[in-house]
C-alpha cells in the first residue's frame, strides 16, 4: 500500500503538469457556449420577441441585460426578400412594451455576410469552464436551423473585453437596434470577424489534431522510459483512446448541442495486473462521469515490466468526446 500511495502522489502530479500543459497549447476559450435548459434561458426570451418575428428564419439573436431592455433581430428571406426585422423591448417583470419595431431590406450580399458570421460561430459552440449561471450582466444569445433543420443556439455572457466573442455581440447587439440601413456596421466588418472567427476554429481543430486524436497514452514514452521496460498493456486492446472512443455513451443533451470536449484519466496498474482508478479531469461534468465509467470497466491488464519483474505503473488515458464521430459509429453498428 505505500508505493501505491507514493505512486497516486506522482500521478496526480503528472495530472496537474498534463493539464497546465494542455492548457497553455490550447487557444483561449473565445467561442460560444451550449444552450442549458433553464427559466430564464433562449426559450423565455424568444417567447418574448418572437411574436415580432416570423417563421422560419435564418439568423436571430437575443441582447438579454439582467436590467433593461432587450434587443433583438431576425433575418428572415421572404420570397427572396433579404430582410432584417430588429426590436427592443424594455422588461421589467411580467411587464413587456414594444418600444421599436424596424423591417430595413438587405442587399443580398450584405444578408450572406451576416448569416455566414453568425453560422461560423455557431459552428463552433464549445463548453467551458466559466461559470454560466449568474444572473448579473448580459446574455447574448444566438441561434439558426442546421443541415437537420433542428434549432442551434449558442450564448455568450458578458463575454471578455477585445474577445472575438465580445466583438461579435457589440457588433450584432449594434445591428438589433438600427432603424435604417444607413446605421448597420460596414460589410467588411462582418467578412472580416469571420475570417479571424475561422482562424481561431482552425487553431482549435489543428490542437485536437496533433495533440488529441492520438491520445496522450501515446505521446509520453518518454515517461515510460525510467519506470518500466514494457509498460503496462490493456488486453482488449493497445489503443487506449480508440478502445475509450469505441466505449462512449454520449450524454443526450451534450449530443444535442453538438458539444465536444476531452477527459484525462489517471490510473494505476499494480504488479498482479490490477488496475486502481485515481482520478480524472474533463471539460464537462458529464464527460467527467462517462469517462470514469469507461475507464473503470477497462479492467484486464498485463503490468508493466522492469528488469524482468512485474512492477507498479501508471497510465494515463486521454478520452475525447466528438458528437460527430459519434454519430458515425452509431450508424454503423
Amino acid at each position: 500500500m505505500p508505493n501505491i500511495e507514493k505512486n497516486m502522489k506522482r500521478v496526480l502530479l503528472l495530472l496537474s503538469f498534463l493539464s497546465a500543459f494542455f492548457s497553455h497549447l490550447f487557444p483561449q476559450n473565445d467561442h460560444l457556449q451550449p444552450e442549458y435548459p433553464g427559466k430564464y434561458g433562449y426559450a423565455f426570451y424568444d417567447s418574448i420577441i418572437g411574436i415580432y418575428f416570423n417563421e422560419p428564419f435564418d439568423i436571430r439573436f437575443i441582447a438579454a441585460p439582467s436590467w433593461g431592455h432587450i434587443s433583438a433581430f431576425s433575418l428572415e428571406n421572404e420570397n427572396r426578400r433579404y430582410l432584417l426585422k430588429t426590436c427592443t423591448i424594455p422588461y421589467t417583470g411580467q411587464d413587456t412594451r414594444k418600444t421599436g419595431f424596424c423591417c430595413i431590406e438587405l442587399e443580398a450580399t450584405y444578408y450572406r455576410s451576416l448569416k455566414v458570421l453568425i453560422k461560423t460561430a455557431l459552428k463552433h459552440v464549445d463548453f467551458t469552464e466559466e461559470d454560466n449561471t449568474v444572473l448579473d450582466g448580459i446574455r447574448y444569445y444566438f441561434s439558426a436551423p442546421n443541415e437537420r433543420n433542428n434549432l442551434k443556439i449558442g450564448v455568450t455572457h458578458s463575454p471578455k473585453d477585445s474577445s472575438l466573442m465580445q466583438r461579435l455581440s457589440l457588433l450584432c447587439d449594434t445591428i438589433s437596434m438600427a432603424q435604417d440601413v444607413v446605421e448597420l456596421p460596414e460589410i467588411k466588418h462582418l467578412n472580416n470577424l469571420t475570417q479571424e472567427i475561422k482562424r481561431y476554429a482552425e487553431q482549435y481543430a489543428l490542437y485536437h489534431k496533433q495533440y488529441k486524436s492520438r491520445g496522450l497514452y501515446n505521446l509520453t514514452p518518454e515517461y515510460y522510459k525510467n519506470k518500466a521496460d514494457t509498460p503496462p498493456c490493456f488486453k482488449q486492446c493497445n489503443n487506449l483512446t480508440e478502445h475509450a472512443v469505441q466505449q462512449i455513451q454520449y450524454p443526450d443533451s451534450l449530443l444535442r448541442t453538438d458539444t465536444w470536449g476531452e477527459a484525462i484519466c489517471l490510473a494505476l496498474i499494480d504488479s498482479a495486473g490490477t488496475m486502481h482508478f485515481l482520478n480524472c479531469t474533463a471539460s464537462h461534468p458529464l464527460f467527467y462521469q462517462e469517462a470514469c465509467r469507461i475507464v473503470k470497466g477497462m479492467r484486464e491488464w498485463e503490468p508493466a515490466i522492469k528488469n524482468g519483474k512485474a512492477v507498479n505503473c501508471d497510465i494515463v488515458i486521454f478520452i475525447p468526446f466528438n458528437p460527430e464521430r459519434y454519430r458515425k459509429q452509431l450508424y454503423k453498428k
